[in-house]
């Protein structure tokens, strides 16, 4: 994302905006002088927002703030899907999701949120530095301790299942590995809030659940080599569309690959036809135990029903795995 200091970006404007807002108080610890927030920096730039790193001036901690990109400002729809995502966001409570501290808009209409800062790296930087041998990540990141990642994604996923979300992009770039040991599924900018809520009557309630977060029959969204092939045909998704990917994340953790190369309508062709390579060989440098193998495959079933029929299904197989190895290696000791 471009960053240019001399001209005023959309956190500036809203920082101004935010002047005032808590001046009411009286209190010279609070509101003193100048803008709620301070920009810092860029962090990234998505489909719909931009992210910041900003300085809240009053509880005296970065946060990170996503803003409506200015393209978007005047289009009803694309404002609608904005809070949409940032409401259904901050109902999604759970330790693995960063939480939303603060909604708004600007005088000129521009939309933001703000959230906690997530510091740390990404599952595809882990992935991609084990693929290229660096000793420092092959000493931190085990199969044993990347597994149990996995697990804790798939706790995560399975809470937002049984709330009705579904993520629709899950994949190793959107999963964040904090500095102490925090895990966060990031970016639910393109969630569905599902009719089917599991056994949970406290679903999520967004602005416009009947047209922000619906998708049009036939429409795809998601990223190619991680979505399931019902999500690539675009057809309806119940929650084993997101067990699907789990199982593409859970490949290319096992082999340091993803499961499927080449331009998106070769990838999209295979993924459609259920044209999935052998996990077991698709790194020849890699070994891959049988049971995360079988899982693996099972997750990426072309039939929904032949894969685990929940997230927390699949973290469990992941902990018979881990249990199991923690006992050999026990034993071996």
């Amino acid at each position: 994302m471009r960053f240019d200091p001399g001209r005023k970006s959309e956190v500036d404007t809203i920082a101004a905006a935010d002047e005032g807002a808590v001046r009411t108080h009286g209190s010279a610890e609070i509101g003193s002088g100048g803008p709620k927030y301070e920009t810092v920096g860029p962090i990234g730039r998505g489909g719909m927002g931009v992210v910041m790193l900003v300085r809240d001036r009053d509880l005296r901690r970065d946060v990170a703030m996503k803003v409506l990109r200015e393209e978007f400002a005047s289009n009803d729809a694309m404002r609608r899907k904005f809070v949409a995502e940032a409401q259904a966001t901050s109902q999604l409570e759970h330790p693995g999701i960063p939480p939303v501290h603060d909604i708004g808009a600007s005088p000129d209409g521009t939309v933001y949120f703000t959230m906690k800062v997530v510091r740390g790296r990404t599952l595809t930087d882990v992935l991609k530095d084990l693929f290229l041998g660096r000793k420092e990540t092959r000493a931190e990141y085990t199969l044993h301790k990347l597994a149990t990642v996995m697990e804790r994604i798939c706790e995560t996923v399975h809470f937002a299942h049984e709330k009705g979300v579904l993520h629709r992009d899950l994949k190793p770039d959107n999963v964040m590995l904090g500095e102490f040991g925090e895990v966060h599924v990031m970016d639910w900018g393109i969630a569905k809030v599902a009719a089917d809520r599991g056994d949970t009557t406290a679903g999520v309630s967004t602005v416009d659940e009947d047209g922000a977060q619906r998708t049009k029959p036939g429409t795809i969204k998601g990223t190619v080599p991680y979505m399931s092939p019902e999500q690539a045909r675009g057809d309806s998704l119940d929650r084993r569309s997101d067990v699907y990917s789990l199982g593409a994340v859970l490949y290319e953790v096992l082999t340091l690959l993803p499961a499927f190369e080449g331009t998106a309508p070769q990838i999209l062709d295979r993924v459609r036809a259920g044209d999935v390579p052998p996990v077991e060989t698709r790194n020849p440098r890699r070994e891959v135990p049988e049971l995360l193998a079988a899982l693996c495959r099972r997750a990426m079933s072309l039939d929904p029903a032949a894969r685990p029929p929940t997230a927390i299904a699949f973290a469990r197989e992941l902990r018979t795995w881990l249990d199991g190895r923690a006992e050999r290696d026990r034993r071996h000791a």
